[in-house]
C-alpha cells in the first residue's frame, strides 16, 4: 500500500510532467529556481560563482559538522 507521501509524489508527476526533467533520485522534489532580473549582467559569470558555492561529492559523504556556519544563531524574539 502507498503512502500518502508516495500519492501526493505520483499525482504531483502526473499533474505537472515537465518537473521529471528536474527531479533526483536522491532528493525528489528539492529544486530552487534563482531568477535575477537586470541589465548588462554576465550569465557565465554568475553561474560559474553559484557553481563555485557547491559542495563536491566527497563533501557531500563528509560529515557536515566540520563545515564553519556563517550564519548567525537563531533566536525567537519573545
Amino acid at each position: 500500500m502507498a503512502t500518502y507521501y508516495q500519492q501526493e509524489q505520483k499525482r504531483l508527476l502526473l499533474e505537472e510532467p515537465d518537473l521529471l526533467q528536474k527531479w533526483d533520485q536522491s532528493y525528489c522534489d528539492r529544486m530552487t529556481d534563482l531568477v535575477m532580473i537586470g541589465i548588462g549582467m554576465n550569465r557565465r559569470i554568475i553561474e560559474e560563482s553559484l557553481d563555485h558555492c557547491l559542495l563536491t561529492e566527497e563533501e557531500m559523504e563528509q560529515g557536515w559538522t566540520r563545515f564553519t556556519d556563517p550564519l548567525p544563531l537563531f533566536t525567537v524574539a519573545g
